[in-house]
């Protein structure tokens, strides 16, 4: 089985899970953590997507099961790092973790104990855009924008990668349809890694070591940046928007 690792009010987890299922994964459960998203963070989503995504009610839980009547089984707890996690994680004979919208830093002790690896999918190019705002620095940068896939490690963004893989945008593609476009991308390569694993055709150990030499880590972006990123995209002057 593999636990989906979210929280009830992230808009994106109905959207994984409707991926994995097209993917033809079939044993999901999902792991619930009571840390919600905070005004700050629903503010920069509504931001960067403005009402693309619908989210999953928020004031009832038994709604969740509105995802659909073959709805997987949900488990609630009070961290996905705590203890009771870690024997729920046992119990349930988990292989595989996926983050679905975790909310905190995952512990090494729980990354080493999920036996094919707790899978991410990063929305920046790595190991070259680790850390924060990076569809933004690559728009501030004319850099490639995408995702990368890869086995989640102790520290944020590291771990081998599965997969990278980045877009062109046509000329007329807003902020928002870029930033858009990467979320729906970075499900179905998510989707497409899980039915992998589910297989039996993919573990950690096929996976690549990321290059230190060409990591760099960037940090979230100051308003005068990202405010430059997003009229540079509107405008339709990034790079890789005009190809």
């Amino acid at each position: 089985m593999i636990g989906f690792l979210s929280t009830i009010d992230n808009p994106l987890l109905p959207y994984h899970f409707a991926a994995a299922k097209c993917e033809g994964v079939t044993n999901i459960c999902f792991i619930l953590d009571s840390k919600l998203i905070s005004e700050k963070d629903r503010r920069i989503w509504e931001i960067r997507t403005n009402g693309a995504f619908e989210g999953p009610p928020q004031d009832s839980i038994p709604k969740l099961h509105q995802l659909g009547e073959d709805c997987p089984p949900a488990y609630f707890v009070d961290s996905h790092n705590s203890d009771s996690s870690k024997k729920l994680y046992k119990k349930l004979g988990l292989i595989c973790l996926y983050n679905a919208g975790c909310p905190r830093k995952l512990s090494k002790e729980i990354i080493n104990s999920i036996p094919k690896g707790v899978v991410n999918v990063h929305p920046g190019i790595l190991p070259e855009y680790r850390g924060c705002s990076c569809v933004e620095w690559g728009i501030y940068n004319d850099d490639k924008i995408g995702n990368t896939a890869h086995f989640m490690a102790e520290e944020y963004d590291q771990g081998p990668v599965i997969k990278s893989e980045w877009y062109e945008f046509p000329s007329n593609s807003s902020y928002v349809d870029i930033r858009t476009r990467i979320y729906r991308e970075s499900i179905v390569l998510g989707a497409k890694c899980l039915k992998l694993i589910e297989d039996g055709k993919l573990s950690p150990a096929d996976a690549i070591n990321q290059d230190e030499t060409n990591a760099k880590l960037w940090y979230p972006t100051p308003p005068e940046i990202e405010d430059a990123a997003i009229r540079k995209a509107n405008r339709g002057e990034y790079l890789y928007q005009n190809l």
